[in-house]
């Protein structure tokens, strides 16, 4: 089982800086059907992950929204070596659908530019499924029935800086994630 929760720290985390190896990139392992993910918190220094709608896309697959909040006003943008969010269909708490990192992806929101946040100023965007059949023995209206025990949880790694001594330094490479009944 993958392990996820810790930062990853460049340049100068101060306080969020935590001492633990850094765990599998939650955004690009490979989950198959069966596996349990652990999740990440859903705050992480100033950031907090939120869903703020599960729908059913127009095949019935499972489309998020989120919104992504800074205590602190900064910049934010993907890692450069990973894509900035993962979407997983989970039911008691086991893959039951969701991404292959092997697609190519494109979002609401993909952070190709850095986009400004702050406490006033949230992110706000959409992800969906590209792979929009859940695993062998599920189908989407099933899940959907189950209520609370199907989930959508989407994982996010957006890079945070912010000016410091009068240059953009990198404060923390965030690994979030977030959950949501698919009923909802």
């Amino acid at each position: 089982m993958a392990v996820f929760g810790a930062a990853l720290c460049l340049g100068g985390c101060g306080k969020w800086k935590h001492s633990s190896a850094p765990s599998p990139d939650p955004i690009s392992h490979v989950y198959r059907c069966g596996e349990r993910p652990a999740l990440s918190p859903s705050s992480q220094g100033p950031l907090t992950l939120r869903l703020t709608a599960v729908r059913a896309g127009h095949d019935g697959a499972p489309v998020v929204d989120y919104t992504i909040a800074s205590a602190m006003a900064a910049r934010i943008t993907a890692p450069s070596d990973t894509r900035p969010f993962r979407l997983l269909i989970l039911d008691h708490g086991i893959v039951v659908g969701g991404q292959n990192p092997s697609l190519p992806l494109a979002f609401g929101l993909n952070f190709v530019a850095p986009v400004e946040i702050g406490p006033a100023r949230p992110v706000h965007g959409t992800v969906d499924l590209y792979v929009a059949r859940p695993c062998p023995g599920h189908s989407w209206r099933e899940l959907k029935k189950k209520g609370s025990d199907a989930k959508a949880a989407l994982f996010a790694m957006p890079h945070l800086s912010a000016y410091q001594d009068h240059r953009l330094r990198n404060i923390l490479t965030a690994r979030l994630s977030a959950s949501a009944p698919l009923s909802s």
